[in-house]
């Protein structure tokens, strides 16, 4: 392969092309596209049912489309099997809306499960890497204590702590700032911005929070029948005079979206 063409198959962390998926007649995703490069941060926004977790389904391979591509690092995820699709998956972080965390076990346990039942790394190391992710996300000494002993947001940053543990290249968050206090948010906000600083990290994000939004993207997608309506930095989507992004962003009821 010549230095220029493997330059461009490198050039993007994760493209998606032409994605369509259809069940039966409804078409879920419209033939989207997208690029990211590495260690930025796309927001996925747009309506309840929408299709923002089903597109992040597609980028792990837990559904394959109807056709187009999903690339990360150049391999197309819809043709890997078996091993090779074990492989990319274990170099991908999730971050739940709920916690998940596993009550019986304590966080220790919890965040070091992955790396047990997956790996092997010898215990010692395992537990290194656990306190150094606890430390990454601020809770030190907390690795003795079960789930139900943390607040909301210190189990959240559990389940970031989780997600970080195996060292990831993409990590994905499913509204990581639901039910939280401004102030808790804010803290989670930062935190993905750290780990996007810190470790390069590429990261997709899918929220209803404008602010959290704002805070973190480098590019926002509003996603609305189908279609990337927009893609664009938190500047541009903020200024957008597009009807349906605008009734959006206002939270309105009467406007082209009708609920």
């Amino acid at each position: 392969m010549s230095k220029t063409n493997e330059k461009n198959k490198n050039e993007f962390f994760l493209e998606v092309k032409n994605l369509l998926l259809k069940r039966g007649e409804r078409t879920i995703l419209d033939r989207v596209s997208v690029t990211l490069p590495k260690g930025e941060t796309l927001v996925l926004m747009g309506l309840s049912g929408a299709g923002k977790s089903t597109l992040i389904r597609c980028v792990i391979g837990l559904l394959s489309p109807t056709s187009g591509e999903i690339l990360i690092n150049g391999s197309n995820v819809a043709n890997l099997k078996g091993r090779a699709l074990d492989n990319l998956r274990k170099k991908i972080g999730m971050v739940f809306q709920s916690p998940a965390l596993f009550d019986s076990l304590t966080i220790m346990d919890n965040i070091a499960f992955g790396l047990r039942e997956n790996t092997k790394i010898p215990e010692a190391e395992i537990k290194e890497r656990v306190l150094k992710a606890l430390h990454i996300v601020g809770l030190d000494g907390t690795e003795n204590q079960f789930p139900s002993e943390l607040s909301g947001g210190m189990q959240k940053r559990a389940s970031i702590a989780r997600a970080i543990v195996t060292n990831p290249e993409l990590i994905l968050y499913d509204e990581p700032t639901s039910g939280l206090d401004p102030i808790m948010s804010s803290v989670i906000n930062d935190l993905i911005n750290d780990l996007k600083v810190t470790f390069n990290m590429t990261s997709i994000v899918v929220t209803h929070d404008l602010k959290s939004a704002y805070a973190i993207a480098d590019k926002i997608i509003l996603l609305y029948k189908g279609k990337f309506l927009l893609i664009g930095s938190p500047d541009e989507f903020s200024k957008s005079q597009d009807p349906v992004v605008r009734q959006f962003i206002e939270g309105n009821s009467k406007g082209p979206v009708k609920m």
